[in-house]
């Protein structure tokens, strides 16, 4: 950040212009100010935001970071891309998963919440989610994804349209 100013009497610091979150090899890059709560370690992003890292683009309108909870709330607008290079050269998958990574897949929705733990990334949606690679598009009010057990689940009026099955075969 370019400014940074502290007020004593609220516990509360404000980071201005050009402001970027990095941890590990996720840089967040908020459209406006930053607002801090000292007190209870909360990172307030209120006017808009890209995330970029190794695997995937993100944006919303709204985020709070619980510092030492390694947790997120992110809101308004949200979605997320899969970037298709940081799938190819992932050891253990077939040809099938491969040609299916190799299509870009991003996911819409009204809000998620983000934890890490223990090395692993746990993400619930919800909210008018739409997930979209290639022909292919799911539909649902909530989902959760488990990065280390490579799980993904949907529920909640399920929706699924395709052009073909073949994928599947």
């Amino acid at each position: 950040a370019e400014e940074l100013k502290y007020y004593r009497f609220s516990n509360r610091m404000y980071l201005k212009d050009s402001v970027v979150i990095k941890r590990d090899d996720c840089k967040i890059m908020p459209k406006s100010d930053v607002e801090v709560d000292c007190e209870l370690n909360r990172v307030f992003v209120k006017e808009g935001f890209i995330m970029d890292s190794d695997d995937l683009e993100a944006s919303a309108n709204y985020m709070v970071i619980y510092i030492d909870d390694d947790y997120a709330e992110v809101s308004g607008n949200v979605k997320i891309s899969r970037k298709v290079e940081a799938c190819a050269d992932v050891p253990g998958y077939d040809q099938r998963e491969l040609s299916l990574r190799a299509e870009p897949a991003y996911l819409v929705c009204d809000s998620l919440t983000h934890t890490r733990k223990d090395g692993n990334d746990e993400v619930t949606a919800f909210g008018h989610i739409k997930i979209v690679q290639g022909s292919k598009t799911m539909k649902a009010d909530n989902g959760y994804y488990n990065k280390n057990e490579k799980y993904f689940k949907i529920w909640d009026n399920v929706e699924f349209e395709s052009e073909s099955l073949n994928w599947l075969v």
